[in-house]
Formats: structure tokens, sequence, C-alpha cells
């Protein structure tokens, strides 16, 4: 392997509740108060941008503790998510990674705005480049259910995730060394100190992990081990990884904490493939099946556009074709990321006495990455018979950059906190930011199994994007109000309400790339919303909480700023209204946890792709509105000590996502009708998408783990897990003819403790399940009449290795 990025597969236990903890109470923990104070055993969380106990927050939250995440070697978000019920991760090609809650995943994967919003120890990272990272110090995971926007903003629509980092302790050095050994020449190297320079006034921090991987999926292109971008396996990554961080106590109410953390990352191409009518961009040879054009030429008329039925983990070839059969065969010089990530920020808090908290956070967040993708199914041959408008590209691989671009965001956000009483308290805030987000995007082609063609020598020296492409530059200013508060309206009864303003100005540009002159005419809109949430909880006992809520949540309107037609120029804002109920509840001496929540969403004016009318073939697609969707669901999560060596748990959720009556996806008909036909009102497909079930939202998960640990001697101990993941069945498209199947994952680990010294042998996907993970469809990617094209990409298979940790 020569370079990369992107997560491995890990097993990953759902959250091990609190054996022992505090009885609700209804004041704010101070901000000041060291990471250190809470309880042995005790989960706190910061869900509402304030310190409580996990089973008194009237939320839907999944916390992933630190030791967790060091226990089953978990390296991303897709770790998490096989784990934390209402929750999946798209961990696609690097730049397009994208966070789903709740079965809302968005019909754009590339838009720079996502449906689940991320934050970096409350900083937000808006692209999907930057979501994932390397768990490098963290003190805990926090997955957030339904709208959080009254507190956490514009973007926080389906939900919210949090990282968390272990601050410096004040009192104490803390420090750990870890390596990982695996198979497919997996390495990381991981170490961390945290060091009181002043004790109880002045603390820092360090930490920096290297992992590499060289991916399970063999290629099979001749030039696979010629060390060109992607050299070996399939799926391999490098990611390198710095966090520093400081804490000031200047005075015993003052406290100033500051970070900076840099990722600098690199995914070679993944085990993907591609399907295609044929004499398309994609293809020579059709591997549809199903939908037939109705054509104004004769030689198409007649001829499967879609594809139906289930996705494999690789490729199936067809008469034809010269390619192995359920091989991968990708060009090597296609690479799935490369790209770097910074983060800073700098928080001050004063403590008024026991009534009043004043922070403020500054915060700064950088980026760029580019990735380079392979779109022709035939990574040996290229598409040597194409004609016409194809003609450029005969005998050529075609390849593409979409998603790549740069990001620089600046954030300020002064909040008070209040307690007025022991019976109401809440919080008042203001917050501004400023964006600059560039997206740049094209087609590329290359001569295949010609190392030296195109991407390997025309790059100019020391730039990350290739010349030729095209880029749209967007620049947001955002100012938001906000405010919270609880009340107890009895010792045992709750009414939290949050609410937000924001006022968006939103400008976007066509470029020309590299020397980014204007390239169209600037447009700008500005936008006013209003993000509500309330809810009411009862506590039933000090171990049971009931609770119901509603919230808004709003994601911005827009621009398509390469447009041709001008009737596509700019997009709607899209909203939900979100209806829950749900317990927590603990028993037997809180030995049993059982969190349940049931769910309703009210999604209108989805934000939608769309090919432009007025564009021509390798037009970058557009976002329009459709009318809707309706999602109906519950969520689980078991835990249970059964001795005090034996834990079980499990979870999984169901969610019902579907279309409103009145749906339409005008793609369809565009790409299996061509243009004559559509005008004449011929064409036999109408788009209607009604009572379909979102793409890409498993209607099904179920999860659980068995843990067995057990005291040999006195400072020697021993942990065994197993534990399994079910993912359902998930529709690609929008006509539910296409799906990927369900999957099953088993992972397993064997751990011995010795004081300070840990050795644990893992194995994820123990029986190398192989399976598709993540697909995407396009409809007249080719131009109107081209029927349907897809990607494909396969899960990682069967990993071995050993992780030996010191700590200190």
């Amino acid at each position: 392997m020569k370079q990369a990025s992107a997560t491995t597969a890990a097993s990953l236990l759902t959250l091990m509740m609190a054996s022992s903890a505090l009885a609700q109470t209804p004041s704010t923990q101070s901000a000041l108060a060291d990471a250190d104070a809470a309880l042995p055993g005790e989960i706190i969380v910061t869900a509402r941008r304030q310190s409580e106990r996990l089973q008194d927050v009237p939320v839907a939250v999944t916390a992933v503790s630190a030791d967790l995440l060091r226990q089953t070697a978990a390296t991303g978000l897709a770790d998490v998510a096989k784990y934390t019920a209402g929750f999946t991760f798209e961990n696609g090609v690097g730049i397009l990674n994208s966070p789903v809650i709740r079965g809302q995943a968005q019909s754009r994967i590339g838009n720079p705005v996502q449906n689940v919003a991320t934050f970096f120890n409350g900083i937000y990272i808006q692209r999907g480049f930057m979501v994932d990272n390397d768990l490098l110090d963290l003190e805990r995971i926090e997955i957030i259910k339904g709208p959080q926007a009254a507190l956490y903003g514009r973007n926080a629509f389906s939900g919210a995730i949090s990282f968390v980092t272990a601050q410096p302790s004040l009192t104490d050095i803390r420090a750990r060394a870890e390596v990982t050994l695996g198979t497919d020449e997996r390495r990381d190297y991981k170490v961390s100190i945290s060091v009181p320079i002043i004790k109880d006034r002045l603390a820092v921090s360090a930490g920096y992990v290297n992992t590499r991987f060289d991916g399970t999926w063999e290629n099979a292109h001749p030039l696979a081990n010629a060390g060109l971008a992607t050299n070996g396996n399939l799926g391999g990554y490098k990611n390198e990884s710095w966090l520093i961080q400081a804490t000031a106590r200047p005075l015993d109410t003052v406290r100033i904490d500051g970070f900076y953390f840099r990722r600098e990352a690199y995914q070679e191409a993944l085990p993907a493939y591609r399907m295609a009518p044929s004499g398309t961009l994609v293809s020579q040879f059709s591997q549809m099946n199903c939908d037939r054009f109705e054509a104004s030429a004769p030689a198409a008329r007649g001829q499967f556009a879609s594809y139906c039925g289930a996705f494999t983990a690789a490729p199936q070839t067809v008469a034809g074709e010269l390619l192995p059969n359920n091989v991968h065969l990708v060009d090597p010089r296609a690479f799935s990321l490369n790209g770097t990530s910074t983060i800073y920020s700098g928080t001050v808090t004063i403590e008024a006495g026991d009534v009043l908290e004043f922070i403020y956070q500054y915060g700064r967040v950088e980026g760029e990455s580019i990735a380079i993708g392979q779109l022709s199914r035939d990574a040996v041959r290229g598409t040597p018979l194409l004609t016409g408008n194809f003609a450029p590209f005969a005998g050529r691989l075609l390849l593409d950059q979409r998603g790549g671009g740069g990001i620089t965001a600046d954030s300020h956000e002064m909040r008070v906190n209040w307690t007025a009483s022991d019976r109401l308290s809440g919080k008042v805030g203001g917050f501004y930011s400023s964006t600059r987000d560039f997206d740049v995007g094209g087609s590329l082609a290359a001569f295949p199994n010609n190392p030296n063609d195109f991407i390997l020598t025309n790059f100019p020296a020391g730039e990350l994007f290739p010349p030729g492409l095209s880029a749209t530059l967007r620049e947001d200013k955002s100012f938001a109000i906000f405010g919270a508060f609880d009340a107890f309206l009895s010792e045992t009864l709750r009414l939290s309400a949050e609410g937000r303003y924001t006022f968006e100005d939103r400008r976007e540009q066509a470029k020309t790339f590299p020397a980014f002159t204007p390239a169209g005419a600037q447009l700008s809109r500005s936008f006013k919303y209003f993000t509500p949430r309330v809810a009411l909880d009862w506590k039933v006992s000090p171990d049971q909480l009931v609770y119901a809520s509603v919230a808004r949540g709003v994601k911005s309107g827009g621009f398509n700023g390469r447009a041709i037609s001008p009737t596509v120029l700019t997009y709607e804002p899209e909203t939900n209204w979100t209806y829950e109920i749900g317990a927590k509840t603990q028993w037997l001496d809180r030995r049993l946890t059982l969190n349940v929540s049931a769910y309703h969403v009210d999604w209108q004016q989805l934000q939608f792709n769309f090919q432009d009318p007025g564009g021509t073939i390798g037009t970058a697609a557009v976002l329009g509105n459709i009318k809707g969707a309706k999602v109906w669901g519950f969520e689980v999560e078991v835990n249970a000590q059964v001795t005090p060596e034996l834990n079980l748990s499990i979870g999984g959720a169901w969610n019902d996502t579907k279309f409103v009556d009145g749906t339409f996806d005008l793609e369809i008909p565009r790409a299996n009708c061509q243009p004559a036909t559509l005008s004449a009102g011929t064409c036999p497909y109408n788009g209607d998408i009604s009572g379909n079930r979102l793409a890409r939202s498993p209607a099904g998960q179920l999860f659980g783990a068995i843990t067995y640990a057990r005291e040999l001697s006195r400072d020697l101990r021993t942990t065994a897990r197993v534990s399994g993941s079910w993912q359902g069945k998930s529709f690609v498209d929008n006509r539910n003819n296409s799906w990927m199947p369900s999957r099953t994952i088993v992972d397993a680990s064997l751990a011995l403790e010795h004081r300070n010294v840990s050795l644990r042998v893992w194995a994820r996907n123990l029986l190398d399940n192989k399976y598709a993970s993540f697909a995407t469809t396009t409809y007249a990617s080719s131009g109107g009449g081209s029927g349907a094209s897809y990607g494909v990409i396969a899960g990682e298979r069967r990993t071995i290795g050993v992780t030996a940790a010191l700590n200190y």
C-alpha cells in the first residue's frame, strides 16, 4: 500500500449503563467542574449543552465511552453505527461520508450541508470528509437523535454527533501508548499524554496517531502493485492525526480551554464497481434487466434501462464482457480521498456565584480534499466503442472528480447559563459564523494501463487539484439567538423548552479553476426561520423517566450556481416536525437498563437530486425540492448485568420511511424516455414514487453483545466478548427496484489486563461475510434517455489483529 485513509470495521458494543447514579436535579453542573469529578460508573453527557446524567435527559441519546472505543478497537463512526439504535453511517467514498439518523438519508450525499450536524468539542464540522476521524484521545461520542437545531444550529436537521475529547487534568499525569498489528498490513500507533504544569491552575495534553491498512479486497488490475495511487489491495488507507489541548484556571471562577486538531488522510480506491445500460459513458455492455426504454430511436426502444434485484459484493459479468466474474478490478490511479482538516478553538468560562455562568467559544475549521473515481466499468479496456457525443472518451478510461474542494469557517458563540432557583434554570445566547466553501468537479480521461497518462503527470507541482475542473464558491453568514429553560412544575414533572431564531445570508457563484475567476452571476438570498423544541418529562421514580417532545428541524435552501436552465437556479429549504415519546428506566438495583423511544417525522420539501434540464452530458446534478416523506419508527436499548462477571446488551431500531402521496421523481421519465418521447407526452413513466421507501434507509437493525469479565488474580483480569449486528434490506433507487441485501456481522475479542498493561486479540467480521455496504443510483447521468447507472461498494472482509496498550 502506498497511501490511504478510511475506517475499518471493528466490533463496538452498545453502551453499558451506569451501575450507580445520582437522582435527578434541576440545576446545571458547572462547566468549571473538572471532568474527573463524575462519580464512578456515572455516564454524563452534554446533549443539551449542559452536563447531565444520561438517564435523566429527555432526549434519545447513545453515549459511547472511551473505554468501549478502546476495548473494541473502534476506528470510526462505521463501528459506532453497528451498535447504535437508529444510526447508520454511509462510509462510501471518503469525501462523501454521510451519517444518517432515523432513516433520514439525504438525496445528494455530496451536498456540503448534511442532515446530521457533527461537532468536535463544540465546533461544527460541515464537510463529509471531516466528519469521521481517528478517535484520538476521546472521552466519549454522543449520538443525539431527533432535530437539535434549537441548541446546535441550522444543520442538526435529524440529529447531531458530538465528539468530546478527554480534557487535560489539572491534578494528575495521564499517559497512554497503544500499538495495533493486524492482517492486511494493519498498523496503528497511538500515544497521548496529559501533564499538569501548575497543579490546579495549568495543564496541557498532546496526542498523536498514525494508522495504516492495505484493505481486504484484492485488486485484479494488472497494475495493482505498480506503486500508483492505490497500491496492493483495495480499501486501504493511511492517516495521521495530532491533538494539542490546554486548560488554565487563573482564578477559581475562570477557566480557559483551547485545542488544536489536525488530520491528514489518504484513502485508496474502494472495492467498487459500476453498472449501466450499454452505449453509455459507463459501460459498453448492459447489466440492466428491467424498465424497458421508450425511445424515439428504434435501436434503443425495448432495451432495459434499469436494474432490478439485489447488489452483490463483487461485479457479476454479462454476455460479451471480458471482465473476470466476481472479482474487483479498479484502475490504481483512482483514489477515494486525499485531504487535510484542521480545527482549533478557544473557550472562556466565567462563573458568577451560583446564579450565572458566562461562556464564550471561538472556533475555526479549515479543510481541503479531492478524490478521483473510476466511472468506466471496464478498467482494463476503457470504453473503446463510444461514438457521437461520447467520441472524445473513445479508447480511454473515464474518471471523475466530484465533491472535492475546501472550506474555511469561523464561529463565535456567547451564552449565559442561569439558575433562578432549584426549580428554574436555563440559558440564553447568540451565535455568528462565516463560511467560505468551494466545490471542484469535472470529468477526466486516461488511457487504460498507462501509468504515465494524465493523473500522475499532469498535476501541477504542489497542487492538490488537477487542471480543467470547474468550481463553485459558496459564502454563508449565519447569525442566531437562542434560549432554553427547565421548569419543574412539581417535584417529578419538568417542562423543557428550547428555541433558536436564525438569520442566514447565502451567496454562490460558479468559478473557473484553477484561476478562480467568475464564470457566472453571483446568486444571493437570505433565509430566516425559527426552530423550537419542547419536552415534558415525568420522573415516575428515581430510576424511571418518561418523556414526550416535539421539535422542528430546518435545512436551508440555496443555489445551483452552475445550472444552465434558469428554472433550477435555486432550491427551497426543507423542514421536518418530529414527535417523540420515550422512557429511560433502570430496574433490579440498576443492574437492568431499558431505554425505548418511538417517533413520527413529518418531512416536507425534501431537497432532491435532479439533472439540469438545460445541461449536457456530464453536467453536474442540481438540487430541487419534492413534496415530502413520513417516518415512523422506534428504538430499543437494553443492558443487563446478569452476574458480576456476565453482561448482556441488545438493541435495535425499526424505521418505516415512505414518500407521501403526490411525490414524483421526474428524473425517472427523463432517464427512461428520449426527449422526443417526453415532448410528445407518450412516455409511460411518470416518476410517481408515492408510498415507496426512501433510498439508503434500512427498515430494521438489531445488535447484541455478550461480555464475560473475570478477575484471575489481584492484578490479572481477562475479558471475552462476542457481538453481532444485523442491518436489514435497504433500497438503492426511489422506484424500489434494486436493493442492498440484509447483512450480519459478527465480531469477537479476548483481552488480558495486568495492572497498567493490556493485550487484546480481536476479529472483525469473524465469519468473513461478503456484502455490498453502500450503493447509489444516478438517473440520466449520460443525458436524457440514458437510463440509470449504479455505483456499488463492498464492505470490509474479515480482519484479525492484536492491540497492546500501556496506561499511566
